[in-house]
């Protein structure tokens, strides 16, 4: 699957398809490629026939949809690409995944929502910690549960779960960096 993701990511798309991508539907198989890489016994290949298509057409919303279906497309984008980040991780060169980690932190800031920019963050700290970077992966890590600290006590589940999956992000890169009371304080905070 890498050639296909890797081509739909690297596409100029200096023309896009007439009509509006329904943000809606998109974000519902966004969801739904997320659903598949937790429950299928052969994640990488089921969503890895997806992600192309998935790619290409969230690309293709976030660039011709208007206002707030706009930000919400981005939002879409900047999922698929963590998404995508995690598909080629350790099947492509690190080139792809870092252009997949960045692309989602900027479609995250299209979004300007603080669980697209904390998603995101995930993503790129994840890929950071990966290249040995572990101060710039925890100062994000740290950053990104700082935007969703604030909004904790009236957040639904989602908002919730991500706080915490930062919390761990930076609790297993200080743990890699030899801090274990900052590992063990983010555990906690987990």
């Amino acid at each position: 699957a890498v050639p296909a993701i890797r081509e739909a990511i690297r596409d100029p798309l200096l023309t896009v398809p007439a009509g509006l991508i329904d943000v809606a539907a998109l974000a519902a198989r966004a969801a739904d490629a997320w659903l598949l890489w937790h429950q299928s016994a052969e994640h990488r290949t089921d969503v890895g026939r997806i992600l192309p298509r998935l790619v290409t057409d969230a690309r293709i919303a976030a660039r011709t949809a208007d206002g707030s279906d706009r930000r919400a497309a981005s939002a879409v984008l900047a999922d698929v690409y963590a998404l995508v980040q995690h598909e080629v991780v350790w099947a492509s060169e690190a080139e792809l995944t870092w252009t997949a980690a960045d692309r989602a932190m900027t479609a995250a800031q299209d979004a300007d929502t603080p669980e697209a920019l904390a998603g995101a963050a995930w993503t790129l700290g994840m890929v950071q910690r990966g290249a040995g970077d572990t101060d710039a992966a925890l100062t994000l890590a740290q950053e990104a549960a700082g935007l969703l600290e604030p909004r904790l006590e009236d957040a639904d589940d989602e908002m919730r779960g991500l706080y915490g999956a930062l919390q761990l992000h930076a609790a297993t890169t200080a743990a890699r960096a030899g801090r274990e009371g900052d590992a063990w304080r983010h555990w906690d905070a987990a």
